[in-house]
Protein backbone atom coordinates (compact mmCIF):
# COMPACT_ATOMS: atom_id res chain seq x y z
CA UNK A 1 0.00 0.00 0.00
CA UNK A 2 1.63 3.55 -0.79
CA UNK A 3 1.44 6.34 2.13
CA UNK A 4 0.15 9.29 0.88
CA UNK A 5 3.31 10.96 1.58
CA UNK A 6 4.85 8.14 -1.13
CA UNK A 7 2.43 9.14 -3.61
CA UNK A 8 3.06 12.70 -3.38
CA UNK A 9 6.66 12.25 -3.71
CA UNK A 10 6.51 9.62 -6.50
CA UNK A 11 3.53 12.19 -8.49
CA UNK A 12 4.84 15.43 -7.71
CA UNK A 13 6.91 16.36 -11.20
CA UNK A 14 8.82 18.66 -9.77
CA UNK A 15 11.01 16.27 -7.79
CA UNK A 16 12.70 14.99 -10.80
CA UNK A 17 13.12 18.38 -12.62
CA UNK A 18 14.58 20.19 -9.73
CA UNK A 19 16.97 18.00 -10.36
CA UNK A 20 18.72 20.12 -12.95
CA UNK A 21 18.23 23.79 -10.87
CA UNK A 22 20.03 21.87 -8.03
CA UNK A 23 22.30 24.75 -7.35
CA UNK A 24 19.70 26.92 -7.74
CA UNK A 25 17.97 24.91 -4.76
CA UNK A 26 21.96 25.02 -3.14
CA UNK A 27 21.78 29.23 -3.37
CA UNK A 28 18.38 29.13 -1.56
CA UNK A 29 20.17 27.57 1.41
CA UNK A 30 22.55 29.87 1.81
CA UNK A 31 20.09 32.84 1.62
CA UNK A 32 17.68 30.95 3.91
CA UNK A 33 20.57 29.24 6.67
CA UNK A 34 23.30 31.62 6.40
CA UNK A 35 27.03 29.92 6.20
CA UNK A 36 26.36 26.48 7.12
CA UNK A 37 23.30 24.05 6.97
CA UNK A 38 22.84 20.85 8.42
CA UNK A 39 20.55 18.53 6.77
CA UNK A 40 18.88 15.57 7.96
CA UNK A 41 17.32 13.33 5.30
CA UNK A 42 14.83 10.32 5.95
CA UNK A 43 13.84 8.83 3.13
CA UNK A 44 14.12 6.24 1.75
CA UNK A 45 17.17 5.98 3.98
CA UNK A 46 18.20 8.21 6.95
CA UNK A 47 21.51 9.92 6.26
CA UNK A 48 22.73 13.78 7.26
CA UNK A 49 24.34 15.99 4.89
CA UNK A 50 26.30 19.19 5.51
CA UNK A 51 26.42 22.79 3.13
CA UNK A 52 28.94 24.75 3.61
CA UNK A 53 29.21 28.44 2.46
CA UNK A 54 32.25 29.82 4.28
CA UNK A 55 35.16 29.75 2.33
CA UNK A 56 37.29 30.14 6.06
CA UNK A 57 35.44 26.83 6.63
CA UNK A 58 36.48 25.02 3.30
CA UNK A 59 40.02 26.34 3.98
CA UNK A 60 39.64 23.94 7.41
CA UNK A 61 37.53 20.87 5.56
CA UNK A 62 40.39 20.60 2.64
CA UNK A 63 43.52 21.32 5.16
CA UNK A 64 42.30 18.40 7.09
CA UNK A 65 41.20 15.99 4.28
CA UNK A 66 44.81 14.17 4.88
CA UNK A 67 46.77 11.97 2.15
CA UNK A 68 44.21 10.16 1.04
CA UNK A 69 40.95 12.63 0.64
CA UNK A 70 37.82 10.55 0.90
CA UNK A 71 34.91 11.76 -1.92
CA UNK A 72 31.77 9.40 -2.57
CA UNK A 73 32.12 7.48 -5.52
CA UNK A 74 29.58 7.29 -8.14
CA UNK A 75 28.52 3.89 -6.30
CA UNK A 76 26.28 2.92 -9.89
CA UNK A 77 29.54 3.64 -11.99
CA UNK A 78 31.28 1.47 -9.47
CA UNK A 79 28.23 -1.56 -9.34
CA UNK A 80 28.51 -1.89 -13.08
CA UNK A 81 32.05 -1.38 -13.77
CA UNK A 82 32.34 -4.38 -11.11
CA UNK A 83 29.99 -6.77 -13.18
CA UNK A 84 32.31 -6.18 -16.27
CA UNK A 85 35.47 -6.89 -15.66
CA UNK A 86 36.48 -7.85 -19.07
CA UNK A 87 36.45 -4.46 -20.00
CA UNK A 88 37.11 -2.85 -16.58
CA UNK A 89 39.67 -4.30 -14.34
CA UNK A 90 39.59 -1.45 -12.26
CA UNK A 91 36.48 1.16 -11.00
CA UNK A 92 38.18 3.78 -12.72
CA UNK A 93 41.21 6.31 -11.41
CA UNK A 94 38.24 9.09 -10.31
CA UNK A 95 36.54 6.39 -8.19
CA UNK A 96 39.10 4.43 -6.29
CA UNK A 97 39.63 5.74 -2.34
CA UNK A 98 42.38 4.87 0.26
CA UNK A 99 45.62 3.18 -0.81
CA UNK A 100 44.67 2.18 -4.30
CA UNK A 101 43.74 5.91 -4.84
CA UNK A 102 47.07 6.95 -3.73
CA UNK A 103 48.93 4.35 -5.31
CA UNK A 104 47.78 5.03 -8.77
CA UNK A 105 47.55 8.84 -8.33
CA UNK A 106 51.73 8.59 -7.83
CA UNK A 107 51.66 6.66 -10.97
CA UNK A 108 49.49 9.34 -13.00
CA UNK A 109 49.46 12.30 -11.38
CA UNK A 110 53.23 13.40 -12.06
CA UNK A 111 52.76 12.18 -15.71
CA UNK A 112 49.57 15.31 -16.00
CA UNK A 113 51.25 17.63 -14.08
CA UNK A 114 54.61 17.80 -15.97
CA UNK A 115 55.58 20.95 -17.27
CA UNK A 116 57.63 18.96 -19.70
CA UNK A 117 55.27 16.60 -20.94
CA UNK A 118 53.00 19.71 -21.13
CA UNK A 119 54.82 21.96 -23.22
CA UNK A 120 55.05 18.35 -25.99
CA UNK A 121 51.11 19.08 -26.56
CA UNK A 122 52.18 23.12 -27.54
CA UNK A 123 52.82 22.64 -31.20
CA UNK A 124 49.57 20.22 -32.04
CA UNK A 125 47.57 22.43 -29.71
CA UNK A 126 48.78 25.31 -31.85
CA UNK A 127 47.52 23.18 -34.98
CA UNK A 128 44.18 22.48 -33.36
CA UNK A 129 43.48 25.72 -31.92
CA UNK A 130 44.15 26.96 -35.45
CA UNK A 131 41.50 24.70 -36.82
CA UNK A 132 39.41 25.43 -34.25
CA UNK A 133 39.18 29.37 -35.23
CA UNK A 134 38.53 28.00 -39.03
CA UNK A 135 35.80 25.71 -38.08
CA UNK A 136 34.04 28.81 -36.16
CA UNK A 137 34.04 30.31 -39.54
CA UNK A 138 32.94 27.54 -41.75
CA UNK A 139 29.84 27.40 -38.96
CA UNK A 140 29.14 31.22 -39.47
CA UNK A 141 25.69 32.00 -40.96
CA UNK A 142 25.96 34.96 -43.46
CA UNK A 143 25.35 37.87 -40.75
CA UNK A 144 28.34 35.98 -39.46
CA UNK A 145 26.60 34.17 -36.58
CA UNK A 146 27.32 31.24 -34.63
CA UNK A 147 24.19 29.87 -33.76
CA UNK A 148 25.42 26.79 -31.22
CA UNK A 149 28.99 27.74 -29.76
CA UNK A 150 28.87 24.98 -27.61
CA UNK A 151 28.25 22.36 -29.80
CA UNK A 152 31.63 23.96 -32.33
CA UNK A 153 33.60 23.87 -28.52
CA UNK A 154 32.47 20.69 -27.93
CA UNK A 155 34.19 19.57 -31.36
CA UNK A 156 36.95 21.66 -30.08
CA UNK A 157 37.67 19.77 -26.90
CA UNK A 158 37.45 16.58 -28.16
CA UNK A 159 39.92 16.70 -30.80
CA UNK A 160 42.26 18.36 -28.27
CA UNK A 161 41.71 15.46 -26.08
CA UNK A 162 42.15 12.90 -28.53
CA UNK A 163 45.29 14.22 -29.81
CA UNK A 164 46.86 14.71 -25.87
CA UNK A 165 45.33 10.97 -24.63
CA UNK A 166 46.06 9.20 -28.37
CA UNK A 167 48.62 11.51 -30.50
CA UNK A 168 45.36 11.08 -32.91
CA UNK A 169 43.45 13.35 -34.66
CA UNK A 170 39.71 12.32 -34.89
CA UNK A 171 38.41 15.10 -37.22
CA UNK A 172 36.25 16.26 -35.37
CA UNK A 173 37.17 20.21 -36.93
CA UNK A 174 37.07 19.16 -40.40
CA UNK A 175 34.88 21.66 -42.90
CA UNK A 176 34.52 18.55 -45.37
CA UNK A 177 33.67 15.26 -43.50
CA UNK A 178 32.82 15.77 -40.02
CA UNK A 179 33.62 13.18 -37.36
CA UNK A 180 30.60 10.39 -36.97
CA UNK A 181 32.67 8.66 -34.77
CA UNK A 182 33.29 12.36 -32.62
CA UNK A 183 29.01 12.74 -32.88
CA UNK A 184 28.82 9.95 -31.49
CA UNK A 185 31.07 9.61 -28.37
CA UNK A 186 30.26 13.88 -27.57
CA UNK A 187 26.39 12.49 -27.75
CA UNK A 188 27.66 9.57 -25.08
CA UNK A 189 29.29 12.04 -22.80
CA UNK A 190 26.45 14.09 -22.54
CA UNK A 191 24.01 11.54 -21.78
CA UNK A 192 26.42 9.86 -20.04
CA UNK A 193 26.22 13.24 -17.37
CA UNK A 194 22.54 13.88 -17.84
CA UNK A 195 22.12 10.29 -16.32
CA UNK A 196 25.05 10.88 -13.57
CA UNK A 197 23.21 13.88 -12.30
CA UNK A 198 19.76 11.89 -11.77
CA UNK A 199 21.11 9.00 -9.93
CA UNK A 200 23.74 10.57 -8.18
CA UNK A 201 21.58 13.14 -6.53
CA UNK A 202 18.13 11.40 -6.90
CA UNK A 203 16.52 8.81 -5.32
CA UNK A 204 18.64 5.71 -5.54
CA UNK A 205 15.86 3.24 -7.08
CA UNK A 206 18.69 1.61 -9.58
CA UNK A 207 19.84 -0.25 -6.58
CA UNK A 208 16.29 -2.47 -7.13
CA UNK A 209 15.96 -2.14 -10.61
CA UNK A 210 17.55 -0.67 -13.53
CA UNK A 211 15.98 2.21 -14.17
CA UNK A 212 15.57 4.58 -17.59
CA UNK A 213 18.25 6.90 -16.05
CA UNK A 214 20.46 3.86 -15.00
CA UNK A 215 19.63 2.02 -18.76
CA UNK A 216 20.66 5.64 -19.93
CA UNK A 217 24.14 5.46 -17.86
CA UNK A 218 25.22 1.81 -18.89
CA UNK A 219 24.28 2.29 -22.67
CA UNK A 220 26.40 5.41 -22.87
CA UNK A 221 29.29 4.21 -20.68
CA UNK A 222 29.15 1.32 -23.38
CA UNK A 223 28.61 3.49 -26.61
CA UNK A 224 31.98 5.56 -25.17
CA UNK A 225 34.24 2.28 -24.56
CA UNK A 226 33.54 0.85 -27.94
CA UNK A 227 34.13 4.19 -29.54
CA UNK A 228 36.89 5.59 -27.15
CA UNK A 229 38.17 2.45 -27.14
CA UNK A 230 38.99 1.50 -31.37
CA UNK A 231 40.87 4.64 -30.86
CA UNK A 232 42.91 3.64 -27.83
CA UNK A 233 43.58 0.07 -29.52
CA UNK A 234 44.40 1.67 -32.83
CA UNK A 235 46.86 4.20 -30.39
CA UNK A 236 48.89 1.13 -28.54
CA UNK A 237 49.08 -0.83 -32.41
CA UNK A 238 50.86 2.33 -33.92
CA UNK A 239 53.01 2.77 -30.89
CA UNK A 240 54.09 -0.96 -30.56
CA UNK A 241 54.64 -0.22 -34.27
CA UNK A 242 56.89 2.28 -35.00
CA UNK A 243 58.39 2.91 -31.05
CA UNK A 244 59.23 1.21 -27.84
CA UNK A 245 56.85 2.27 -25.41
CA UNK A 246 59.58 3.27 -23.19
CA UNK A 247 61.10 5.88 -24.58
CA UNK A 248 58.83 9.08 -23.79
CA UNK A 249 60.79 11.80 -25.73
CA UNK A 250 60.27 12.86 -29.33
CA UNK A 251 57.20 13.91 -31.40
CA UNK A 252 55.16 10.83 -30.63
CA UNK A 253 54.59 11.49 -27.46
CA UNK A 254 51.37 11.72 -26.22
CA UNK A 255 49.55 10.31 -22.75
CA UNK A 256 49.01 6.72 -23.61
CA UNK A 257 52.24 6.61 -24.74
CA UNK A 258 53.90 8.11 -21.42
CA UNK A 259 51.14 5.96 -19.16
CA UNK A 260 52.36 2.47 -20.96
CA UNK A 261 55.73 3.50 -19.73
CA UNK A 262 54.99 3.70 -16.36
CA UNK A 263 55.45 1.67 -13.53
CA UNK A 264 53.03 -0.64 -12.09
CA UNK A 265 49.65 0.19 -14.49
CA UNK A 266 48.92 -2.66 -16.86
CA UNK A 267 47.65 -2.19 -20.66
CA UNK A 268 44.22 -2.63 -19.34
CA UNK A 269 44.30 -0.24 -16.76
CA UNK A 270 46.02 2.36 -18.89
CA UNK A 271 43.07 1.78 -21.56
CA UNK A 272 40.26 2.72 -18.35
CA UNK A 273 42.39 5.59 -17.62
CA UNK A 274 42.89 7.10 -20.93
CA UNK A 275 39.11 6.60 -21.76
CA UNK A 276 37.96 8.02 -18.58
CA UNK A 277 40.59 11.16 -18.91
CA UNK A 278 38.90 11.45 -21.98
CA UNK A 279 35.60 11.62 -20.96
CA UNK A 280 36.57 13.94 -17.99
CA UNK A 281 37.84 16.47 -20.24
CA UNK A 282 35.33 16.98 -23.02
CA UNK A 283 32.38 18.24 -21.40
CA UNK A 284 34.64 20.34 -18.68
CA UNK A 285 36.42 21.94 -21.24
CA UNK A 286 34.30 22.47 -23.51
CA UNK A 287 31.33 24.36 -21.65
CA UNK A 288 34.09 26.57 -19.86
CA UNK A 289 35.69 27.51 -23.37
CA UNK A 290 31.83 28.49 -24.13
CA UNK A 291 31.42 30.62 -20.61
CA UNK A 292 34.72 32.40 -21.05
CA UNK A 293 34.03 33.28 -25.02
CA UNK A 294 30.23 34.66 -23.87
CA UNK A 295 30.97 36.73 -21.19
CA UNK A 296 34.01 38.60 -23.60
CA UNK A 297 31.41 38.64 -26.30
CA UNK A 298 29.07 40.64 -23.96
CA UNK A 299 31.96 42.86 -22.65
CA UNK A 300 33.71 44.39 -25.62
CA UNK A 301 35.65 46.58 -23.36
CA UNK A 302 37.24 43.54 -21.43
CA UNK A 303 37.52 42.07 -24.88
CA UNK A 304 39.66 44.85 -26.21
CA UNK A 305 42.03 45.15 -23.28
CA UNK A 306 42.43 41.46 -23.88
CA UNK A 307 43.35 41.73 -26.83
CA UNK A 308 45.90 44.48 -26.38
CA UNK A 309 47.47 41.95 -24.45
CA UNK A 310 47.24 39.18 -26.60
CA UNK A 311 48.64 41.29 -29.51
CA UNK A 312 51.78 42.34 -27.59
CA UNK A 313 52.79 39.31 -26.24
CA UNK A 314 51.93 36.99 -29.35
CA UNK A 315 51.22 39.55 -31.80
CA UNK A 316 49.37 37.53 -34.09
CA UNK A 317 46.86 34.64 -34.56
CA UNK A 318 49.51 33.15 -37.47
CA UNK A 319 52.15 32.94 -34.45
CA UNK A 320 52.42 29.66 -32.71
CA UNK A 321 51.91 30.24 -29.00
CA UNK A 322 54.72 28.64 -26.58
CA UNK A 323 55.45 28.61 -23.30
CA UNK A 324 57.17 32.09 -22.77
CA UNK A 325 53.72 33.79 -24.04
CA UNK A 326 51.38 31.88 -21.97
CA UNK A 327 53.32 33.23 -18.60
CA UNK A 328 53.27 36.60 -19.81
CA UNK A 329 49.54 36.33 -20.14
CA UNK A 330 48.13 38.21 -17.44
CA UNK A 331 45.08 39.45 -18.20
CA UNK A 332 43.73 36.27 -20.04
CA UNK A 333 44.14 34.21 -16.92
CA UNK A 334 42.33 36.72 -15.16
CA UNK A 335 39.43 36.82 -17.23
CA UNK A 336 39.03 32.71 -16.84
CA UNK A 337 39.16 32.88 -13.43
CA UNK A 338 36.13 35.52 -13.66
CA UNK A 339 34.46 33.22 -15.84
CA UNK A 340 35.22 30.46 -13.61
CA UNK A 341 33.63 31.97 -10.92
CA UNK A 342 30.62 33.82 -12.79
CA UNK A 343 29.55 30.19 -14.13
CA UNK A 344 31.56 28.06 -12.14
CA UNK A 345 30.93 24.82 -14.51
CA UNK A 346 31.83 22.05 -11.13
CA UNK A 347 29.89 24.13 -8.34
CA UNK A 348 30.74 21.91 -5.54
CA UNK A 349 33.29 19.25 -4.15
CA UNK A 350 31.98 16.40 -1.47
CA UNK A 351 34.73 15.42 1.02
CA UNK A 352 34.02 13.09 4.05
CA UNK A 353 36.83 13.52 6.62
CA UNK A 354 37.38 10.86 8.97
CA UNK A 355 37.99 13.20 12.10
CA UNK A 356 35.46 15.29 13.79
CA UNK A 357 35.83 19.10 12.46
CA UNK A 358 33.96 22.35 13.62
CA UNK A 359 32.61 24.79 11.15
CA UNK A 360 30.88 27.70 12.03
CA UNK A 361 30.26 26.62 15.74
CA UNK A 362 29.12 23.48 14.82
CA UNK A 363 31.06 20.06 15.09
CA UNK A 364 30.51 17.79 12.10
CA UNK A 365 31.66 13.74 13.40
CA UNK A 366 33.35 12.13 10.87
CA UNK A 367 32.13 10.14 8.14
CA UNK A 368 29.84 13.12 7.20
CA UNK A 369 29.00 13.68 3.80
CA UNK A 370 30.15 17.72 3.62
CA UNK A 371 29.60 19.84 0.42
CA UNK A 372 31.88 22.68 -0.25
CA UNK A 373 29.28 24.75 -2.07
CA UNK A 374 31.48 27.11 -4.44
CA UNK A 375 29.42 27.92 -7.15
CA UNK A 376 27.32 29.86 -3.86
CA UNK A 377 30.06 31.26 -2.68
CA UNK A 378 31.27 32.79 -5.99
CA UNK A 379 28.38 34.76 -6.39
CA UNK A 380 27.53 36.28 -2.78
CA UNK A 381 28.09 39.77 -2.05
CA UNK A 382 29.36 38.64 1.03
CA UNK A 383 32.61 37.41 -0.75
CA UNK A 384 32.78 39.70 -3.51
CA UNK A 385 31.65 43.16 -4.61
CA UNK A 386 29.09 43.42 -7.64
CA UNK A 387 28.64 39.60 -7.81
CA UNK A 388 26.60 39.48 -10.82
CA UNK A 389 29.90 41.65 -12.74
CA UNK A 390 31.98 40.15 -14.88
CA UNK A 391 35.43 42.17 -13.80
CA UNK A 392 38.39 40.13 -13.96
CA UNK A 393 40.79 43.21 -12.78
CA UNK A 394 39.32 41.70 -9.34
CA UNK A 395 41.68 38.87 -9.76
CA UNK A 396 44.75 41.66 -10.41
CA UNK A 397 46.89 43.52 -7.95
CA UNK A 398 46.26 44.84 -4.43
CA UNK A 399 42.27 43.91 -5.74
CA UNK A 400 43.21 40.16 -5.61
CA UNK A 401 43.98 40.47 -1.49
CA UNK A 402 40.47 41.34 -0.55
CA UNK A 403 39.65 37.97 -2.14
CA UNK A 404 39.54 34.94 0.58
CA UNK A 405 41.86 32.20 -1.75
CA UNK A 406 39.63 28.97 -0.80
CA UNK A 407 36.45 30.88 -2.01
CA UNK A 408 37.13 29.19 -5.96
CA UNK A 409 38.68 26.14 -6.42
CA UNK A 410 37.47 25.10 -9.93
CA UNK A 411 39.72 22.13 -9.99
CA UNK A 412 39.74 21.42 -6.23
CA UNK A 413 43.07 21.48 -4.28
CA UNK A 414 45.47 19.16 -2.44
CA UNK A 415 46.19 15.01 -3.62
CA UNK A 416 42.44 14.93 -4.78
CA UNK A 417 42.84 18.28 -7.25
CA UNK A 418 41.84 17.37 -10.87
CA UNK A 419 45.11 15.52 -12.66
CA UNK A 420 43.97 17.37 -15.78
CA UNK A 421 44.37 20.92 -14.62
CA UNK A 422 46.78 22.25 -16.32
CA UNK A 423 46.01 20.05 -19.45
CA UNK A 424 42.79 21.74 -19.36
CA UNK A 425 43.93 25.60 -18.51
CA UNK A 426 46.43 26.03 -21.62
CA UNK A 427 43.45 24.55 -24.12
CA UNK A 428 41.15 27.25 -22.68
CA UNK A 429 43.90 29.46 -22.86
CA UNK A 430 44.78 28.95 -26.15
CA UNK A 431 41.32 28.70 -28.06
CA UNK A 432 40.14 32.24 -26.42
CA UNK A 433 43.89 33.59 -27.56
CA UNK A 434 43.80 32.66 -30.87
CA UNK A 435 40.29 33.58 -31.30
CA UNK A 436 40.59 36.59 -29.83
CA UNK A 437 43.47 37.81 -32.37
CA UNK A 438 41.45 36.95 -35.39
CA UNK A 439 37.88 38.16 -34.61
CA UNK A 440 36.12 40.61 -32.65
CA UNK A 441 32.92 38.72 -30.57
CA UNK A 442 29.42 39.81 -29.97
CA UNK A 443 26.78 38.51 -28.24
CA UNK A 444 23.78 37.48 -29.61
CA UNK A 445 22.42 36.09 -26.42
CA UNK A 446 20.57 38.07 -24.55
CA UNK A 447 20.49 35.76 -20.86
CA UNK A 448 22.09 32.30 -20.70
CA UNK A 449 20.11 30.04 -18.72
CA UNK A 450 21.80 27.08 -16.40
CA UNK A 451 20.95 24.00 -15.88
CA UNK A 452 22.99 21.10 -13.97
CA UNK A 453 24.12 17.92 -15.87
CA UNK A 454 26.48 16.72 -13.29
CA UNK A 455 28.44 20.15 -14.62
CA UNK A 456 27.29 23.35 -14.87
CA UNK A 457 25.98 23.52 -18.37
CA UNK A 458 24.20 26.79 -21.02
CA UNK A 459 20.34 25.27 -20.29
CA UNK A 460 19.79 27.26 -24.00
CA UNK A 461 22.11 28.32 -26.67
CA UNK A 462 24.90 30.65 -27.12
CA UNK A 463 24.97 32.62 -29.82
CA UNK A 464 27.72 34.99 -31.20
CA UNK A 465 28.79 37.12 -34.38
CA UNK A 466 32.08 36.91 -35.36
CA UNK A 467 34.04 40.19 -37.28
CA UNK A 468 37.30 39.99 -38.69
CA UNK A 469 39.54 42.30 -36.87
Amino acid sequence: MITTKLKQVLTQPFNRLSLFKLHETIEAKRDKYGSIRIEEKYWPVRRTIVYVFNPADIEKILRAQGKCPFRPSNEFLVKYRSSRPDRYPTIGFGNLQGKDWFTQRQAIAPILLSTGVLNSYLPHLNVITSDFVNYLKFQQSQQGSVNDLLTCTDQFSLESIAMICLNTRLGCLSTIEPSEDGKRLIGAVKNLFKAFQILYHGIQWWKFWPTPSYQQFVTAEDTIYDVAGKYVDAAFDELNKNSDPSLTSGDNDCLLKTLLSTKGLDKATVKTTAIDFMVGGVNTVSTSLCFLLHHLSVNGEIQEKLYQELTKVIGSSNVDINETHLSQLTYLKACLKESFRLTTVIPNLVRILPEPITLSGQTIPPGVPIMLSFGVICKHPDYFDEPETFRPERWLGYSRRSIHPFSLLPFGLGNRMCAGRRISEIELYMATAKLILQYKLFSETPKVLLKQDFIIVPENRIKIRLESR
